[in-house]
C-alpha cells in the first residue's frame, strides 16, 4: 500500500512538473511574438521658444495603438518599462496639426525594446497652436454663497493673496482683469471663518500660475443699529450763478450693519447730496447717500427737501 501510494504521488510529481513546463514554454512562444495593444503614455511638449507659449491646453496623456513582442508590453503594462511621448516645437510654425506620423511627434521608450507607433486612439489628432507669450497679474473674484444665523451679517468676503501671477498666450490675458475662485456655499454661519478653495482657472487656454489654491477669509459680525444725527446735506452740480440751500440742510442715518463697524463709523463716512439737475420747481427732491462702508442699508430721516434758490 506505501509503494503505491509513493508511485502514485511520483506520478502527480511527474505530471505537475510536465504542466509547469508546458506552461511556461507555451507562455515563451506566445510572449515573443508580436502584438497591438493600446497604451496610455504621459505626454510632453518641448522645444517652446522662450517669448512664445501654446495658446491651447494639451492633454498632458494620449492613448496610443503600438505593435511589439508580448513581453515587452507586459513590462510596459505594468510599470517595469516607462514610455513618453514628446512634440517637439523649435521648428515648428504658429500652428500645426499633429498626427502620430509627424516629424514633430515622438515616442521615447527603452533602447532594448522594439515598439512601432500605428495611430493614435485619443485624441485622434493634436492641434498645436503658439502664440506671444504674455505675464499679468490679476485680482482673484471670490465666488461664496453665504447664508448667516438670524441677527449675523457678512460684512466682508476676502481672498489671501487678492492677486495672482498668471502666464499665457496674449490673445486671452490681455482682455482678462480677474480670476474667480470655484463656487462655494456656506450656510447658517455666525463666526469669521476660512476655507482654502480652489481656482477656476480656464481650463481651455494653456495658462500656467504659482498656485492653485487661495485662502478664502469671511467675516461675520452681529447686526445692529444705529442712528447718526445732524449729517450735512450738500447739492451738487449747481450753477455758478446760482446759491442753492437745501432744506433742512442736516439729516438723520438709521444705519444697519456689523456691530464692529458701526462702532467705528463717524458723519465723515457718509456723503449726503441732492443732484440739482434732477430739481423740478415746486416738487420735493430726494437725496443720495454713498460711503465705502460695507454695510447692510441706510435710512435717511427725512427723505425729501425743499430748495431755496437764490441769485450770486
Amino acid at each position: 500500500m506505501d509503494f503505491l501510494k509513493k508511485y502514485l504521488n511520483k506520478r502527480m510529481q511527474r505530471a505537475f512538473f510536465m504542466l509547469l513546463l508546458s506552461v511556461f514554454v507555451w507562455m515563451v512562444i506566445k510572449f515573443n511574438r508580436n502584438y497591438e495593444t493600446n497604451i496610455n503614455i504621459p505626454l510632453k511638449v518641448i522645444g517652446i521658444p522662450q517669448d512664445s507659449t501654446l495658446k491651447y491646453s494639451i492633454n498632458d496623456e494620449i492613448k496610443i495603438r503600438v505593435e511589439g513582442e508580448g513581453v515587452d508590453l507586459l513590462r510596459l503594462g505594468v510599470g517595469l518599462y516607462e514610455a513618453e511621448a514628446f512634440i517637439d516645437c523649435q521648428e515648428l510654425s504658429d500652428s500645426m496639426v499633429i498626427n502620430i506620423n509627424s516629424p514633430y511627434f515622438d515616442l521615447k521608450v527603452p533602447s532594448s525594446i522594439n515598439l512601432k507607433k500605428k495611430r493614435m486612439i485619443f485624441p485622434r489628432i493634436l492641434t498645436v497652436v503658439l502664440e506671444k507669450r504674455m505675464e499679468k497679474l490679476l485680482k482673484i473674484k471670490p465666488m461664496a454663497e453665504i447664508t448667516t444665523e438670524a441677527g449675523y451679517i457678512v460684512t466682508a468676503v476676502n481672498t489671501t493673496p487678492d492677486t495672482i501671477k498668471i502666464a499665457g498666450p496674449e490673445s486671452f490675458l490681455k482682455n482678462l482683469d480677474n480670476i474667480s475662485t470655484q463656487k462655494v456655499v456656506f450656510e447658517n454661519k455666525k463666526i469669521t471663518f476660512n476655507k482654502n478653495i480652489k481656482l477656476d482657472i480656464p481650463s481651455k487656454y494653456h495658462l500656467i500660475s504659482n498656485r492653485k489654491k487661495v485662502k478664502l477669509k469671511v467675516e461675520i459680525q452681529k447686526l445692529g443699529e444705529m442712528l447718526l444725527e445732524d449729517v450735512s446735506v450738500q447739492v451738487i452740480n449747481v450753477p455758478s450763478y446760482r446759491k442753492v440751500i437745501p432744506l433742512p440742510s442736516s439729516i438723520k442715518l438709521k444705519i444697519t450693519g456689523g456691530t464692529d463697524i458701526l462702532s467705528k463709523i463717524g458723519r465723515e463716512d457718509f456723503d449726503v447730496s441732492i443732484d440739482y439737475n434732477q430739481y423740478r420747481p415746486g416738487k420735493k427732491i430726494a437725496a443720495k447717500v454713498t460711503s465705502g462702508l460695507n454695510i447692510k442699508s441706510v435710512e435717511i430721516e427725512p427723505n425729501e427737501f425743499e430748495l431755496i434758490i437764490l441769485r450770486r
